[in-house]
This record gives structure tokens, sequence and C-alpha cells, in this order.
């Protein structure tokens, strides 16, 4: 099943994707093993967990943390990953420009 996402490339402006809500499609996004880190209760980012250790550009900051390498910004239900409602989508945005 596809949800909507909020992505951001390092260097790129943030845009909203479909994605396959998969541990796989995550990985393959990110480029490797996915870390999450919750935001707010419906939402979490999702990167990879050693883009430093692979050298990857810096991406954002988030509330004071940083990230690098590509990320996805996905709904939460729980212990789930959901689809961001199109305002959530577009909150993000304008979040992490």
């Amino acid at each position: 099943m596809k949800i909507r996402t909020v992505i951001k490339l390092p260097g790129h402006k943030p845009a909203v994707m479909l994605m396959e809500n998969s541990l796989e499609s995550f990985q393959k996004f990110v480029g490797g093993k996915i870390e999450t880190v919750m935001f707010f209760s419906d939402c979490s980012v999702i990167c990879n967990e050693e883009w430093r250790y692979l050298g990857m550009k810096k991406n954002m900051k988030l509330l004071g943390v940083e990230f690098g390498g590509p990320v996805i910004l996905v709904g939460t239900a729980g212990e789930e990953f959901d689809s961001l409602t199109e305002e959530q989508a577009q909150r993000i945005m304008r979040m992490i420009k």
C-alpha cells in the first residue's frame, strides 16, 4: 500500500511523494539501514542510520536534530507508519524548506 510522504534530498526542496509502505522501499530510498525519529505524536523522520559514517551530505535540521542523506517524513499510527494528511505534508514542507 502506498502512503503520502514528504521526501527531502540534500540540497533540494522537500516534495510530497507516494511511497510503498515497506521496509524495503524505505531502505532503498535512504540508501541503507533505516533509523526513525519521532517528532510529533503523528509524524516520524526516516533516515539512514549510518549517514555520517557513509559520508552522506548534511540535509536538514528539524527541531535541533541534524539529518543527512535522503530523508522521508511519514505519519505514524501507534507503532506503524501511516500516510500523512495533506495538511501535515504542507506543514512539514513549510518547516523544512
